[in-house]
Parts: C-alpha cells; sequence; structure tokens
C-alpha cells in the first residue's frame, strides 16, 4: 500500500503527521479538511471499526484522497493558455 500511494509505511501506520503536497490548492487543503471531519462510523462486514485499526484506515484514506486529487487535476484541470 505504501509503494502504491507513494508514501512510507510509518504514514500509513499513524507514525507520520499529516504531509500536504505541495501543489495543493486552499480548496484541497478545505476538501480533505471536510473528508477528515465527516465523523461516520467504520465498519467492517457491518461491524464498526475503532482505535489503532480506524487510524490505520484512516492513513489509508488521506493517501488515496490525495491520489485522486491529483489524478483529477490531471485529467479536468485547467489547461494552461499558450502564449
Amino acid at each position: 500500500m505504501a509503494e502504491l500511494h507513494q508514501v512510507s509505511v510509518d504514514f500509513l501506520l499513524g507514525r507520520d503527521s499529516t504531509v500536504l503536497p505541495e501543489w495543493a490548492t486552499p480548496k484541497d487543503k478545505r476538501d480533505f479538511k471536510t473528508m477528515l471531519e465527516e465523523d461516520g462510523d467504520v465498519m467492517f462486514d457491518g461491524v464498526p471499526i475503532s482505535g489503532e485499526d480506524k487510524e490505520k484506515i484512516k492513513r489509508v484514506m488521506e493517501a488515496m484522497f490525495w491520489d485522486a486529487k491529483k489524478d483529477n487535476k490531471k485529467t479536468y484541470g485547467r489547461k494552461k493558455k499558450e502564449e
């Protein structure tokens, strides 16, 4: 997972603090904060997950969020005007 998302294993395990990409805009940061503030239950097969396992899942979701945001910017981002 760490290699796929280009983060450290420590990051996925919650031993690193959140590092925002340099390219993240203020809107990207607000979107990220909104995602983290959603306080719904994390479930697996209908059973709530809590504690350390929930934090691990949250870290993976963070990596996936930034990967998706980066891909969307490449695909749908503003095109630079040619001079």
